[in-house]
């Protein structure tokens, strides 16, 4: 009953802040609360709300955090048509999931006005909301245990003892020196980590390094940890809650935002792994955007699929469903710009005072990285983000028509994908 108190309360408040004639600057927020609200009566009004709460952490203000999920269309295993479901992630890194929550925000909105981005037929959609409510309310990058879900999700944690060496990035640490950050002189040191990491190794290897990550200093970056954590759980159960048996593909979106990955306001979208490559350039071509947008390939993205391929535990979870996997990341700032107040963010949790001015600074620095929030770049984000969900809209479109009324596959198989794709790129280069 309390649960039910508490959630009518949100709805309320979200109530306020929301109106059948919202426009696009109402899909924002400056906060995790004025967010989660706004997820939360988005979904009341679309589909069905799920919560999953973070024990041990608050918000800022004490609010209770939460990972929400809201499923939107048909449901039940024996749902005609419910055979195609597309999941859309933001979040993952805390606080880069304001702007991505935002595009979020709009389809939620066309799912219950019937508007442009709303689901197309016999599909459905399940949508996150900051998978670390945490990071996202602090203004950070990691969960309360400075753990980097980026990482942690794919459970890394499992790695061999192998896998875990990364001598590369635990020299950038040391350089760091994270523990003594309130110090000028380790901070003018540590502005000048990177470029020399990257001068020594290059910086395809200072990348890889990062991607890799390290569970042997906690208090570091890219840290993974040593075990599962409880966000990477409530993505397990909302997927078990959501997902289906007899689902035939699962198409998953992970959205994020921060770094110089194309022009300002734009999106850089990905597939995550070789067999997803090609379904991304079809439905590029299906939704006749091909000649306006692009499709970044594995090489372009710099997406490290070694030693742990991204996301590789839903398609364990449902290895009879045909599983694609996208990246959209929203470009930003350069990342060199802000690295220092990102391990700044560091020796905030574990040796300041998150609350003291200049961590505070440091922190809005990083959700200024992550989240410019300003008029130009919230409209180019937004209206960017509309040609990505049409061209996988497009995808889903094509493998829904692959059912007859009761489900029963018809067609749209990998092979058929991989002719359209050939034939898009035969007619690109004539």
């Amino acid at each position: 009953p309390g649960g039910m108190i508490a959630l009518a309360a949100l709805l309320t408040v979200a109530a306020a802040a929301w109106s059948s004639s919202s426009d696009d600057s109402d899909l924002f927020s400056a906060t995790w609360a004025e967010a989660d609200a706004k997820f939360a009566d988005a979904c009341a009004r679309a589909g069905r709300l799920a919560s999953y709460p973070v024990q041990g952490a608050g918000s800022p203000t004490g609010e209770q955090l939460y990972v929400r999920a809201c499923m939107v269309g048909y449901e039940g295993e024996g749902a005609p048509g419910a055979r195609v479901a597309m999941v859309a992630l933001a979040g993952v890194g805390g606080v880069d999931g304001f702007g991505p929550l935002a595009a979020l925000l709009r389809v939620l909105r066309d799912c219950a006005e019937d508007g442009p981005l709303a689901l197309p037929e016999r599909t459905r959609g399940v949508f996150v909301a900051f998978v670390d409510p945490w990071g996202a309310a602090w203004g950070m990058q990691q969960n309360a245990n400075s753990t980097d879900l980026l990482l942690n999700i794919n459970n890394v944690y499992d790695a061999s003892d192998a896998q875990r060496e990364n001598p590369i990035l635990m020299e950038y640490i040391s350089l760091l020196d994270i523990p003594h950050l309130d110090d000028p002189a380790v901070q003018a040191q540590a502005s000048k980590a990177l470029p020399t990491m990257i001068a020594k190794y290059g910086a395809e290897n200072v990348s890889l390094a990062l991607q890799y990550g390290q569970n042997a200093d906690a208090q570091g970056v890219a840290y993974y940890g040593t075990s599962e954590t409880q966000e990477r759980q409530a993505v397990v159960q909302l997927l078990r809650d959501y997902l289906y048996s007899l689902d035939t593909h699962i198409v998953l979106v992970d959205l994020r935002a921060g770094g110089e990955v194309a022009t300002f306001g734009d999106w850089q979208f990905a597939p995550t792994d070789a067999d997803s490559e090609p379904y991304a350039l079809a439905w590029l071509s299906m939704s006749g955007l091909n000649g306006t947008r692009t499709v970044s390939t594995l090489a372009e993205s710099d997406i490290n699929t070694a030693p742990w391929p991204v996301y590789d535990f839903v398609r364990r979870m449902y290895p009879h469903a045909e599983f694609v996997r996208f990246r959209w990341t929203a470009s930003t700032y350069a990342s060199q710009d802000y690295e220092l107040s990102r391990a700044m963010t560091l020796y905030c949790r574990w040796y300041g005072d998150l609350r003291s001015d200049e961590c505070v600074q440091a922190r809005a620095q990083v959700a200024q990285y992550c989240n410019p929030n300003t008029d130009q770049w919230n409209q180019l984000l937004l209206d960017n983000s509309a040609d990505l969900f049409e061209i996988v809209y497009a995808g889903l479109r094509n493998l829904t028509r692959g059912y007859d009324s009761g489900g029963a596959v018809l067609a749209a198989t990998p092979a058929v994908v991989a002719c359209l794709c050939l034939w898009a790129t035969i007619v690109v280069l004539l």
